[in-house]
């Protein structure tokens, strides 16, 4: 019987006729890796001649071998049994083929190496592809040990995670280790890594969500290294079977990072300064929300532990109060890479209420794990500040836009004077008879009077509101109608105007007395300066009195006013409904003024060509 085994072959010499007679394709190497015989099936297989190939190597017959053939022929010649080679060489037609090559050690009787015998099969296509897989998984696992990369399964149902060799050595456990899924996060490290491995399971689980990111592992001898994490969840019958996923140690290129980022001698760790500000920081998923990390600034504000925040989502705390106020601040991360201050109220874990300003950025972690990094700053206390400041600008400028109108009343009513001190010297002048000439005299010592009490008045009006005590007083209307008429005297004489008072002589106003002068001198002279064409000017007081007001009405024959869609227009500083050259729309605007800051009212009712009526609602309060 013909024994196929290659290693039984018999001791050298061998008998070649015997190896001759052999049907399978076979050829001896010595140590040298050089032919020593070969049978005939094998020398026609390759269209050869045996006294060509003795003492060659197969190199030297086949020159276009795989460079793996001097590794594997050495492996053969140590004694390991069965080493396939799937290689292609040229055959007896001049064509190229595909033979599986099975390298065995090849041994004398005592067990002592002589070379190596080399077998070969045609490649079917299942082999092929069988080869070609090892030879693929042998690629894998060579490269993977060089980049240090390797798989991992973790199964739902066994609860049992499954390391690749590579992973085993990064983690450093033993081949023989069984872990669980509480066991194998104890590898990554505590706080942001496992907080984020723990997270990116929980979400692949529930949502089939997928992830590729680097974290930081600690071996149990406490050694700290980058990894890169990839998981892919697998489903069956709709639930989340198993994830699978490969581990990378990326230590290196981070620290390569590092360096040609700056010198790591001098990197800050910025760490401590997050922990200690005295302002409060939150880190948060920027594809998430979740909370990261928060600093103690934070934890004191909030009232909340730091194990109660982690892990939340960041409304969690009301810090955003509407999704339209979340998806600004997703549109500006994403348009600038960071968000605009803004405030919100808040209540801190005791119910005290407060409000915080947030502002933030996107942060690039090592792990290039994109992040926000929000301050939340307390500005109570800025926004009171702030709020008290603008109630102290609006009283200011209160106070000016009196000081103004102040100023305006004062020039008016003086102005009024002056006119009538003109006129009446005009008509001095023109007068020669004595008595006439005496009461002129008289006039002008009484309209004197009149210009020191409205000084008087005026000088008291800047006492008073120094001391902020404007009050109002019960006044006889007719007394001031007849001092504003002595002090129109001028005008009134030479416009031969007609005064005609109704008002019952014991009727008084509440009112403050200069205010109240102004605003009879204003509308007087205005009644008597406005006159109609041709026609002499009529006034005439009236008065009436109800419940809230006393009602006083100041009526004329002037030209009137059109006061369709300009009764506004008519109170307005420097605007006029008027032709006339002498009005500068302040009389108007001065009463109103004034007659509101009486808590009062004015109104007006006047038909063009016929005359005006005035309204002043006088308050009995």
């Amino acid at each position: 019987m013909i024994d196929n085994n290659p290693t039984s072959i018999p001791n050298a010499p061998i008998n070649s006729d015997w190896l001759k007679q052999l049907p399978s394709s076979i050829v001896l190497l010595d140590l040298d890796s050089r032919i020593v015989d070969a049978t005939e099936n094998w020398l026609k297989r390759f269209g050869l001649k045996e006294n060509l190939i003795k003492g060659k190597t197969l190199s030297d017959i086949f020159p276009g071998l795989s460079d793996d053939w001097n590794t594997k022929l050495q492996y053969a010649k140590e004694g390991l049994n069965d080493i396939q080679i799937m290689d292609e060489v040229r055959i007896e037609n001049g064509g190229m083929k595909n033979f599986i090559w099975y390298l065995s050690p090849w041994k004398d009787g005592y067990g002592k190496g002589l070379g190596v015998v080399v077998k070969v099969k045609d490649a079917t296509k299942t082999k092929e592809l069988q080869l070609e897989l090892n030879r693929t998984k042998n690629l894998l696992n060579e490269k993977g040990k060089i980049a240090r990369i390797g798989s991992w399964e973790y199964n739902l149902q066994s609860g049992e995670v499954i390391l690749s060799s590579v992973v085993e050595d990064i983690f450093g456990v033993s081949t023989k280790e069984r872990l669980n899924l509480k066991q194998a996060l104890l590898f990554y490290k505590r706080g942001d890594s496992r907080n984020r491995i723990k997270t990116l399971i929980e979400e692949s689980i529930e949502n089939g969500s997928s992830w590729n990111e680097n974290l930081q592992l600690s071996d149990r001898d406490n050694q700290t290294f980058w990894v890169n994490t990839i998981g892919r969840p697998k489903f069956k019958d709709g639930k989340c079977a198993r994830i699978i996923g490969t581990i990378q140690d990326i230590t290196d290129k981070v620290l390569f990072k590092e360096d040609i980022h700056g010198d790591s001698n001098e990197k800050m760790d910025y760490s401590d300064i997050f922990q200690y500000s005295p302002v409060g920081m939150v880190i948060t998923d920027y594809r998430t929300g979740r909370i990261l990390d928060v600093n103690d600034a934070l934890t004191i504000f909030t009232g909340f532990g730091k194990e109660e925040l982690l892990g939340k989502l960041h409304s969690a705390f009301n810090i955003f109060e509407s999704l339209g106020r979340k998806s600004s601040i997703i549109k500006q991360l994403k348009n600038k890479q960071s968000y605009s201050a803004f405030t919100v109220d808040f209540t801190d874990k005791k119910g005290k209420s407060s409000i915080v300003e947030l502002k933030g950025k996107l942060i690039q972690s090592t792990e290039n794990n994109t992040r926000v990094l929000t301050i939340v700053e307390n500005v109570t206390n800025t926004k009171k500040q702030i709020a008290h400041l603008k109630n102290q600008v609006t009283e200011a400028n209160a106070n000016i836009e009196k000081l103004v109108n102040f100023t305006h009343m004062v020039s008016h009513n003086l102005k009024g004077h002056a006119a009538n001190f003109s006129l009446l010297l005009n008509f001095l002048d023109k007068e020669t008879l004595r008595k006439e000439q005496s009461e002129l005299v008289t006039i002008m010592r009484e309209s004197t009077e009149n210009l020191t009490g409205t000084i008087k008045g005026l000088r008291e009006i800047v006492s008073i509101r120094n001391n902020n005590k404007i009050k109002k007083e019960a006044l006889v209307i007719n007394d001031y109608i007849y001092k504003v008429e002595q002090g129109l005297t001028g005008i009134i004489k030479e416009e031969k105007a007609k005064i005609i008072n109704e008002i019952p002589d014991h009727l008084k106003v509440k009112a403050i007395p200069v205010y109240f002068e102004s605003i009879l001198n204003n509308c007087l002279s205005n009644s008597i300066k406005f006159r109609r064409e041709g026609k002499n000017p009529v006034v005439i007081f009236s008065a009436e009195v109800t419940d809230d007001y006393t009602i006083l009405a100041i009526e004329d024959n002037g030209m009137g006013m059109d006061l369709k869609g300009n009764k506004n227009k008519l109170f307005e500083l420097g605007k006029t409904l008027s032709a006339n050259k002498e009005s500068r729309g302040m009389g108007l605007y001065l009463a109103k003024y004034q007659v509101e800051l009486m808590n009062g009212k004015i109104s007006v009712e006047s038909t063009l060509g016929e005359g005006t009526t005035f309204k002043i609602f006088f308050s009995n309060k």
